[in-house]
């Protein structure tokens, strides 16, 4: 697979943000509210960019350059990188890992984080539970029941640990808790959760959770059975350098 026009339009895309040498803006488009200038996240993707395409910056200067600008944004009181869009925290990673790229450290202590190495301290900020496997059928099951809402096996941990979440801290904000994948990736575990007894093979399996359930299968997995078998190579771990090379230089 031929990727160049992907990288080129890396590329461009990273040069239309550019505002001078180590200097990116977030936005190209003007609204309400944009800070149209140097920007924490424009300066940072742009460097995670570069490297990822394999153009990373290698002139010393312009990399001099680069690390100052991400440094000149950084708090000397709190250590943090703050913009408006994310938490100060997520800014602060994506800003701290871009200068790795360019062997750099930030130029001020990270205070602000330095109090959550106390592990108490830490579950003011982030809250957690468990879900065993059992958890998970049990939540499918209910939510199908109460809801009518066929929840993959993911997304019934993510409930069942939401509800966890709503009973221990009763004043709690709204709870969101998003779905990623679907049922069908899991469909055995997904009718057991729902009572049922998964009989044949994966693809038995979908036309049985349809037929219970009436969810549609979805349309890249309902007509997989038809289609021909593409990869049939089965190789061992430390092969797998080599053959991944090999295939490359094959699509040359």
């Amino acid at each position: 697979m031929n990727i160049d026009p992907i990288v080129v339009k890396v590329l461009e895309t990273v040069k239309s943000h550019e505002l001078s040498t180590g200097a990116y803006a977030r936005w190209t488009i003007p609204e309400p509210g944009r800070n149209m200038g140097v920007n924490e996240y424009g300066c940072a993707d742009a460097a995670n960019l570069l490297y990822t395409v394999g153009a990373p910056v290698r002139d010393p200067a312009e990399r001099a350059k680069w690390v100052e600008t991400m440094q000149n944004m950084q708090s000397p009181d709190t250590g943090l990188f703050s913009e408006p869009t994310h938490h100060p925290f997520h800014t602060t990673a994506h800003c701290v890992a871009a200068l790795e790229l360019f062997d750099a450290l930030p130029r001020y202590e990270l205070t602000e984080m330095k109090k959550y190495l106390d592990t108490e301290k830490l579950h003011e900020l982030f809250w957690a539970g468990f879900c065993d496997d059992e958890g998970a059928k049990t939540a499918i099951g209910k939510v199908w029941k109460d809801d009518h809402y066929l929840c993959d096996t993911h997304t019934a941990v993510a409930w069942d640990v939401a509800q966890q979440y709503k009973q221990a801290n009763p004043e709690h904000n709204a709870v969101v808790v998003l779905s990623t994948a679907s049922p069908y990736k899991f469909p055995a575990a997904v009718l057991e959760g729902i009572g049922e007894k998964a009989e044949g093979d994966e693809f038995d399996v979908m036309e049985q959770l349809h037929k219970v359930t009436g969810v549609p299968v979805p349309k890249n997995l309902a007509d997989l059975r038809s289609r021909a078998v593409r990869h049939r190579d089965v190789i061992d771990r430390g092969e797998m350098l080599d053959y991944v090379l090999g295939k490359a230089a094959a699509e040359k």
